[in-house]
């Protein structure tokens, strides 16, 4: 059974497919899908490029869901910013996942960046360099997007999911599975 893990983002949108198994998790596969701001800065209205933006971001995470067959979604809670126009990106980004769980009918789970920290690192004060490093000892095999800036989207994605493995659904899930 595959759980998508979503580190949500409006630029950069962290994912994470994991098998859960019975008695341990495999991760099958983990990217993040970039969306960017329009080059063409005349003629084109921040609300219609956001909403193209995010038109992009409701393609990939549905591509994501119906390709890994998800059973669940584990998606990253938001630490909102103080920035309004970035909460509101932010915000948009939130709405594509959770209309999408509706759509195709998912549960959907959520955990803070702090208990991602503690699921994935056993520390409140771990850095995105020790999310990523424990990451990859969990699951050595990983392959990571291709430029390293990405890496900490894709490891909140992978840790989101283990930080929801004590969920009454993940773990009616890991159940369902045996």
């Amino acid at each position: 059974m595959i759980i998508l893990g979503i580190d949500s983002g409006f630029s950069s949108l962290g994912l994470a497919a994991i098998e859960l198994q019975p008695d341990r998790e495999q991760l099958r596969d983990v990217w993040v899908v970039r969306t960017e701001k329009s080059a063409r800065k005349l003629g084109v209205r921040s609300g219609d490029d956001t909403a193209r933006r995010a038109r992009e971001l409701a393609h990939h995470v549905e591509l994501a869901i119906v390709s890994h067959q998800a059973a669940a979604i584990a998606l990253e809670a938001p630490s909102w910013p103080r920035n309004a126009g970035v909460a509101a990106k932010m915000g948009v980004a939130f709405g594509v996942v959770f209309a999408l769980a509706e759509k195709h009918r998912l549960p959907l789970v959520m955990a803070g960046p702090m208990d991602v920290k503690l699921a994935v690192c056993r520390s409140k004060t771990a850095t995105k360099d020790d999310v990523i490093a424990a990451v990859e000892r969990r699951f050595p095999d990983i392959t990571w997007p291709s430029q390293k800036t990405l890496y900490e989207h894709a490891a909140d994605a992978v840790g989101v999911v283990l930080a929801c493995l004590g969920s009454d659904v993940l773990q009616m899930a890991r159940r369902l599975s045996a």
